[in-house]
């Protein structure tokens, strides 16, 4: 499993929403399912378009591999942390989410998350994913990740590429239109590549090389075990890493070592696995006390005026007082359930 925050929530998080609940992906082929697990999609993106701010709403991702099959108890439990993770130390009418589960072809399946970016107590600008965010979140991964034997983005033995996972197969003119909006745009680089691999397309890094320019992607740099890849029409640039980019890859490379036996992983392994979730534990935990002191400290414990001093995204209210951003959206907005 993996949580990743997207570079997404300068436009419009009405249009964010329609996407999350669409029955087409961003290849433009039909969901194996969608189901709305937290909060009215329709309703986060009303606030998040209420907002003055240049960033409106925050998106992530949590992923899971089809070798996972987690049950709908432990979505609904990875679901809880993050919650608590993520609004640590304000109680749930203060910020406004959904969760919509994505069920894809051969098995797996993963979570898009969109956030309004406010307090909606005092309508200040609340930021889940700040530079850094990765060292707040790694935590809650590792721990659900070695309770459950969930694969490890951090696994030295998933370092090798992959064979394809949530996409079943990427044709070359759709993998730019992909990258918007996938979880990891990595991964769906991988695995178009990966697919070529194995159709015997690419044979060594030249034809790796030579692929990414196929679907439009510029080459920039190529290191003794790095390609970094560009979009030009985004700008954004991918440092790729793996045995799949090295200056001396080989097809042959790519084979998985074979599946461990259920119950077949040797008891040091798996009391290893225990303290290494104890541990991560542990550090979630400090991670949810500091940012918890930083939340009540910057909006209040939602009884104090001087949290409202600030009031990016109040709207006034009679007498130059302000409502909280819930209020005012049910007296102005008309949201349609999903």
């Amino acid at each position: 499993m993996l949580v990743r925050f997207l570079s997404h929530g300068k436009g419009s998080a009405k249009a964010a929403a329609k996407y999350l609940v669409g029955e087409l992906d961003a290849e433009g082929r039909e969901r194996e399912g969608v189901e709305v697990w937290r909060g009215n999609p329709d309703m986060v993106a009303a606030v998040a378009d209420s907002l003055d701010f240049e960033r409106k709403y925050t998106s992530a991702v949590i992923a899971w591999a089809p070798e996972d099959q987690p049950t709908g108890e432990q979505i609904e439990a990875v679901l809880d942390e993050f919650e608590k993770t993520a609004w640590a130390g304000l109680e749930p009418d203060r910020y406004s989410w959904t969760a919509v589960l994505h069920r894809e072809r051969g098995g797996g399946v993963h979570v898009h998350i969109l956030a309004a970016q406010c307090d909606l107590q005092t309508g200040r600008s609340l930021n889940i994913a700040p530079p850094g965010w990765e060292k707040t979140y790694a935590p809650l991964r590792d721990a659900f990740n070695h309770e459950h034997g969930w694969s490890r983005p951090d696994d030295p033995k998933r370092a090798r590429a992959q064979r394809p996972g949530h996409v079943a197969y990427i044709e070359a003119s759709k993998l730019r239109a992909g990258l918007e909006h996938e979880a990891d745009p990595r991964t769906l680089i991988r695995d178009y590549l990966v697919q070529r691999v194995e159709h015997g397309a690419v044979k060594d890094r030249a034809d790796v090389v030579s692929a990414l320019e196929d679907v439009g992607l510029d080459v920039t740099r190529q290191g003794k075990d790095y390609i970094t890849a560009r979009d030009p029409d985004s700008g954004k640039r991918w440092r790729l890493r793996g045995e799949l980019y090295e200056r001396d890859f080989e097809p042959g490379r790519l084979d998985l070592p074979a599946e461990e036996q259920a119950g077949g992983r040797p008891e040091a392994n798996r009391g290893r696995s225990r303290a290494r979730a104890r541990a991560a534990r542990r550090e979630l935990e400090r991670n949810r006390k500091r940012r918890a002191a930083f939340h009540r400290g910057r909006y209040g414990r939602g009884d104090r005026e001087d949290a409202r001093v600030a009031d990016e995204g109040l709207a006034p209210a009679a007498g130059g007082r302000h409502e909280p951003l819930p209020q005012m959206l049910s007296e102005t907005h008309a949201v349609v359930g999903v």
